[in-house]
């Protein structure tokens, strides 16, 4: 499904104006995110998932919390989004839920 839709976005309706570059060409780092899930705490930071993407924006407040050291170790494995990173979400989406950072917090 994800390549018949980009398909159809990038090669059926692209416009001819439109220049082809590649990933690298317009992004300063690329991630991919968590590959492991910390353990849900009861007060801690949150870390949003699919559940939490609504088409208005991330939900914070229904996002599990996860305890200080697994935060520091997500941000020192450079999974902390920042100011204008582009996140999308992968798992159980289909690509229906994109978001800009406003901040760094």
């Amino acid at each position: 499904m994800a390549e018949t839709l980009f398909k159809q976005w990038f090669v059926v309706e692209a416009r001819e104006d439109w220049e082809e570059v590649t990933l690298e060409d317009i992004t300063t780092r690329i991630t991919d995110g968590a590959h492991l899930s910390p353990s849900t705490v009861e007060n801690g930071f949150p870390m949003a998932s699919v559940k939490d993407m609504h088409q208005w924006g991330i939900n914070i407040e229904s996002c599990r919390k996860i305890s200080e050291s697994d935060f520091n170790e997500l941000v020192r494995n450079d999974c902390r989004p920042l100011k204008n990173d582009i996140i999308i979400a992968k798992d159980g989406s289909y690509l229906k839920h994109v978001f800009v950072a406003e901040n760094d917090s």
